[in-house]
């Protein structure tokens, strides 16, 4: 199970059980057959039956490990492998790769952090795998071929602590080397994304909010009224804008011709996937005050900006451009810098929705929204415009305790699917409403709140930070319509936390795509440095599962065959779903053999193949044996957070506990069949 399937232990528990119960039950049945077989021609028919039953029973003392005999074979095999230097080796490589790859990593790309851990932990994988997988189908051959095995045989110790000692002091030496990788690994992450920009204040521009007219030739922000661009660092550099936050709206009526304040902030706009907090080197912690002209000007360290009106009523404009930005910065004697990087390197911690469903374009209900073509089978489609098409995200069980702010970040991970160009200048529009059905004097009320307006950004994740407090409609017993303010969670959402988030796309022509994780609430962020030692878990998980095969093969195989099958194991480890689907026939081409007829005579993957039947059938036979194969040896890519990690996202301690479950059982398995291989070659011996 990987992280976009991951719903919960429980819900994995059951069919996971069965299907163990299935593959034990069929595992079993085949080793008593080969058992069967191998003492039918050692000591023919007659003795065959009583041989077998005395391997079962011997197998259920044998199996009893002793603690101290395990750990001493496994110092043995700690031993042997640093003998053999295959660590350092792999650690040299290790090291090197990193101290020439960062002259290669381009960390002006959109997203620099998935460059930077892609390479440490891809390298990471590599070399660790590689390395147990050679340590462990080498080192028991050789012992047997060398005869260095009997010193260990003519000892009161068993077959399966032989193997399990083996097992476990490989994964010690693994687990030594992935966690000095990973520590180097992780300071060399930060090392590399690690940045601030400066920008000089006498470059400050007015703009207009909205406009395209700016220096930078980018579209401004709705709220922006003066832009600058920092110097170029790391490969790129950032826009920042003075954008309008609130102003003293009560003013702004029909009695009121103006404003007497409003707050401004400095903010750095998102670029190669991030962005930076603004400082203002010079000002004190608390603020500085200038006044002009009848006005009073506070600025803040972090870019805030607070202009006062002494005496009468301002416009918003005109309060605005009283003191041009970088005249009033110098004034200050303030200079501008930025923090370290912004939203880059975190481990957000999402409140997904329980479930999700559809509106058509003539609002009844549908279980999906349209489908646009194959590239977006993940994604259903809601179009724009007139159109009643909706998605609607319900959760279920939300509590105000787990969102303690007055705003609550709302992340959207949106496609978009666009039938004509439209507005160049501008992004697909959106809006969000919030509402929920609850029974108000014994009938059903349903309270919506306003739309929350937004331009979509597509492939990035959009967070909208969310008021709790919101403006709510509704309609009395009489048809006539309320609105009253509400918590979005203590009142709306009300006891059970039932909360429905529509989302509707405004564009005609347009659409936007949506997934059961395209809209979340944001919670606490985890630690990063956490979650990416629960990647580098999923690494060594893999080791583990690589280093009971090997180890379970080179009891019955010599060096280079066990080599190769635990390779083989690996290949079906990684490419499981592409086998099943080859022995499904979803792709074309046909399996093995038949792709390799097509190669040799350069025939393309619809032609048909005369007087193939035999073929065909010889496939067959070789992709069930492989698609068989799939369910005994675990996919590798259920072990992969790397996608998770890189995106920004919590790995779940469930899914790590469900994938510790399955590599248990596996070496449990393997360990097993590893005993019962080791005594029939010594019997043989």
């Amino acid at each position: 199970m990987g992280y976009d399937d991951y719903k919960g232990i429980l819900d994995w528990i059951g069919p996971a059980l069965w299907q163990f119960f299935l593959v034990a039950v069929a595992a079993a049945a085949l080793g008593t057959a080969i058992a069967a077989l191998i003492s039918i021609v050692r000591y023919g028919p007659s003795e065959a039956f009583y041989k077998v039953w005395e391997g079962i029973f011997r197998a259920v003392p044998d199996l009893m490990l002793s603690p101290r005999r395990v750990g001493a074979i496994a110092r043995l095999a700690i031993q042997e492998t640093l003998r053999r230097r295959v660590m350092l080796v792999a650690f040299g490589i290790f090291a090197l790769a990193l101290l020439f790859g960062g002259w290669f990593l381009d960390s002006s790309s959109d997203h620099p952090e998935r460059t930077y851990l892609g390479f440490v932990l891809a390298g990471t994988q590599f070399l660790v795998l590689f390395m147990g997988l050679l340590i462990s189908t080498f080192s028991l051959p050789q012992d047997i071929q060398n005869k260095t095995i009997y010193t260990v045989v003519t000892k009161p110790i068993r077959a399966s602590e032989i193997v399990v000692g083996r097992i476990v002091g490989f994964l010690l030496v693994g687990s030594v080397l992935l966690t000095a990788m990973g520590l180097i690994s992780l300071g060399f992450v930060i090392a590399g994304l690690s940045h601030d920009h400066r920008a000089e204040v006498t470059e400050f521009a007015r703009i207009e909010p909205s406009s395209t007219d700016t220096p930078s030739g980018r579209r401004a922000s709705d709220n922006a009224y003066y832009e600058a661009q920092t110097r170029r660092e790391s490969g790129h550099r950032h826009r920042i804008e003075l954008q309008l936050l609130d102003a003293d709206r009560e003013s702004l009526t029909s009695e009121g011709t103006g404003v007497r304040w409003v707050d401004l902030a400095l903010r750095t706009q998102v670029e190669s996937g991030h962005r930076h907090d603004v400082i203002l080197d010079g000002i004190p912690a608390d603020g500085k005050r200038l006044e002009r002209d009848g006005l009073t000007y506070t600025l803040f360290r972090d870019g805030g900006l607070k202009i006062e009106v002494q005496e009468g009523l301002y416009d918003v404009v005109g309060l605005i451009d009283a003191w041009p930005l970088g005249e009033l910065l110098q004034e200050a004697g303030a200079t501008l810098e930025t923090s370290g990087p912004v939203d880059i390197l975190v481990a957000r911690v999402p409140r997904y929705a329980d479930e999700l469903s559809f509106l058509d374009r003539e609002g009844g209900v549908a279980r999906e929204g349209v489908n646009v073509g194959k590239m977006s089978m993940k994604f259903s489609y809601i179009d724009g415009g007139s159109s009643m098409s909706r998605a609607i995200f319900r959760f279920i069980g939300l509590r105000g305790s787990d969102f303690p702010a007055e705003r609550v970040p709302l992340d959207l991970s949106l496609r978009v699917f666009r039938t004509l160009k439209g507005d160049i200048t501008r992004r697909v529009t959106g809006e969000i409403i919030f509402r929920n059905t609850k029974e108000v004097d014994g009938r059903q009320v349903v309270f919506t709140s306003d739309p929350i307006a937004f331009e979509s950004q597509e492939y990035a994740i959009q967070t909208l930070p969310i008021e709790r407090r919101q403006m709510v409609n509704w309609q009395d017993v009489e048809g006539n319509p309320q609105r009253v303010e509400m918590d979005l969670f203590d009142e709306l959402a009300g006891e059970t936390g039932t909360l429905e988030a529509v989302l509707r796309c405004n564009d005609p022509g347009q659409y936007f795509g949506v997934s059961p994780a395209s809209v979340y609430f944001k919670m606490k962020d985890a630690s990063f440095a956490l979650n990416f030692g629960k990647c580098y878990l999923g690494i060594w998980m893999q080791l583990a599962l690589v280093t009971s095969l090997g180890v379970t093969l080179s009891t019955f195989l010599n060096a280079s065959v066990s080599l190769l099958s635990t390779l083989s194991g690996l290949c079906v480890g990684f490419f499981g779903q592409f086998i099943n689907e080859l022995a499904s026939k979803e792709l074309e081409g046909g399996g093995p053999l038949e792709a390799l007829y097509r190669l040799v005579t350069q025939m393309n993957l619809t032609g048909e193949i005369g007087d193939g039947g035999w073929l065909s059938s010889a496939d067959e036979i070789v992709l069930q044996v492989m698609n068989a194969t799939t369910n005994i040896v675990p996919d590798f890519t259920k072990f992969d957070s790397q996608v998770p990690l890189a995106d920004g996202y919590d790995i779940p301690f469930g899914l790590l506990a469900i994938q510790m479950l399955v590599t248990l059982t596996f070496a449990a398995g393997c360990s097993v069949v590893g005993y019962f291989a080791l005594r029939t070659r010594e019997i043989a011996a």
